[in-house]
């Protein structure tokens, strides 16, 4: 998956820019970039929650995947 792909889904698509500064285009490109540190100094992404909410879902966590499956189906973000 792209990363503006990604985050189009979690209608964030104003962090695309720092992403594509970084030369980072997939979410594989993110294996080593996963934690909440690292996207905040790095992509700008200054909320914290969000940070630890696209962290949890880089890192594959089961409970912040069903959250975020539960949102997605009823269309809240």
């Amino acid at each position: 998956m792209t990363v503006t792909e990604y985050l189009r889904r979690l209608n964030l698509l104003k962090y695309a820019p720092n992403f594509s500064k970084n030369k980072v285009f997939f979410l594989s490109d993110l294996r080593f970039d996963q934690s909440e540190g690292a996207l905040k100094s790095k992509f700008g992404i200054s909320d914290q929650m969000l940070a630890k909410r696209m962290a949890g879902l880089m890192s594959e966590d089961k409970q912040v995947k069903e959250d975020f499956k539960l949102l997605s189906h009823n269309q809240a973000r």
